[in-house]
């Protein structure tokens, strides 16, 4: 085939197609192993109703059965952290009342201030 035919034919292909890509959040880090941790039934139907909003946070963080929840992964940043109290501190923070996080802002704030004294007690 002549060099100008295999060009036009090139030229006239359709451009590949490739999968979207996934949503970009923030990244994590994968637990060696994943970390159960019970709640209470009020925060746990706390993190039932808002557990999107958890894991948008960069928490992989699953229902495992009754009031217990499975963490496979914890924000990459909190690498010294423990999982379970800033969990369960998120989980009384969202409970319905006057002054709880209400916004998605709101709620990494709530995590950061819980995080930032968590951090300060390690010292």
């Amino acid at each position: 085939m002549a060099p100008e035919l295999r060009q036009r034919e090139f030229d006239s292909a359709p451009p590949p197609h490739y999968p979207p890509l996934p949503p970009v959040g923030p990244s994590a880090q994968s637990l060696l192993i994943p970390e159960s941790i019970s709640f209470d039934p009020e925060d746990a139907a706390t993190l039932r109703e808002r557990l999107a909003e958890i894991q948008a946070l960069g928490f992989h963080i699953e229902p495992f059965g009754g009031d217990t929840f499975l963490v496979e992964a914890i924000p990459a940043w909190m690498n010294d952290i423990s999982a379970e109290p800033v969990i369960r501190n998120l989980a009384r923070s969202m409970e319905s009342g006057a002054g709880k996080p209400a916004t998605s802002k709101e709620l990494r704030d709530a995590m950061a201030r819980s995080c930032c004294r968590m951090a300060a007690e390690m010292r």
